[in-house]
């Protein structure tokens, strides 16, 4: 919709970018840091923490997208695969075919299948995500399993990440043993003012934006309704954009950031409540004289619909 308004080579905000829209902020660069040095280490276990919404899937997504041949690296993102059944989860991961195996067979060639990358000079890394719902006991199973068949042998690397409930888990008396082998840890958090508006104006130059496109008094109040989330700031400048673009503004004001906090329910970050709010229109296909669905000459109508918002005009501001 406002790609072209705005002269946006793509879009700024979109919560699934790819990692040219990476901002190395310290917190961040800090967990790529422990990433990074875990795989160089090829032992112990390695614990990212992070509020919801800073940047763990991110994190994760873009050191897997940066993985060389020498790194054999395995990620779980719904830990509950391993709830269900531990080897067929790790399998997965791995890229092995063990759904008709038994458990004794798989784990063997599991063990087998990832000494022979050690042998060979590769290292083997686990990311596993949300991992702050694993239970006790595939924890235990984790650590036996990473140890090989000895205890001097190390045939995979651990890296656990998850929200702040991570840490209360590794510290029952239960996972003592895996604690023990905890080398690394960081924790991302929510950014700073300073570290919003970085984080904004990043977003925008990668996406070709050529003059100023939000007001420092606009980014003040992203920074407070997002509470430094970078979700959140997602969330609220795309939706800025879109109120800007529906009413022609060329740059977006405190008076539009303002419509966008009050109309969609946006509190203090942690707390947030996003929808489209009580009064927002329905859409209105528009349709041809023969039934079919086609292209509004003016698709701001659709974001005036969406948005429930008045058809003025801020090209003056």
């Amino acid at each position: 919709m406002y790609q072209n308004h705005f002269s946006f080579d793509q879009m700024p905000f979109t919560l699934s970018s790819g990692p040219e829209m990476l901002l190395a902020l310290p917190g961040f660069q800090s967990a790529w840091n422990v990433l990074e040095y875990a795989r160089v280490r090829g032992e112990g276990v390695a614990v990212v923490t992070g509020d919801p919404g800073c940047g763990k899937s991110l994190l994760i997504r873009t050191f897997a997208q940066h993985a060389d041949e020498h790194l054999v690296l395995g990620v779980i993102h719904n830990p509950e695969l391993l709830e269900e059944n531990l080897w067929f989860g790790l399998a997965e991961a791995f890229q092995m075919d063990g759904a008709d195996m038994p458990r004794k067979s798989l784990t063997s060639d599991l063990q087998h299948a990832l000494r022979q990358h050690v042998t060979e000079g590769r290292q083997v890394m686990l990311i596993i995500d949300e991992a702050q719902y694993l239970s006790n006991g595939v924890l235990e199973r984790l650590r036996l399993f990473m140890n090989g068949d000895y205890q001097s042998e190390r045939i995979m690397q651990l890296v656990l990440v998850g929200q702040n409930e991570l840490k209360p888990l590794l510290f029952r008396p239960e996972n003592k043993q895996l604690r023990q082998r905890v080398l690394f840890t960081c924790h991302l958090g929510p950014l700073s003012f300073e570290g919003t508006r970085d984080y904004i104006d990043h977003r925008l130059e990668a996406a070709g934006a050529r003059d100023e496109v939000f007001s420092p008094s606009a980014v003040e109040l992203v920074f407070r309704a997002s509470s430094g989330i970078p979700r959140l700031i997602n969330v609220i400048c795309d939706m800025a954009l879109l109120y800007g673009y529906a009413e022609h503004a060329r740059r977006i004001d405190v008076d539009v950031m303002k419509e966008v906090v009050a109309d969609r329910n946006l509190f203090d970050g942690r707390t947030a409540l996003i929808g489209l709010g009580h009064g927002a229109g329905q859409l209105q296909p528009v349709v041809s004289g023969s039934g079919r669905h086609v292209m509004q000459s003016d698709d701001r109508d659709i974001a005036r619909q969406l948005f429930n918002l008045p058809s003025g005009n801020r090209e003056s501001r």
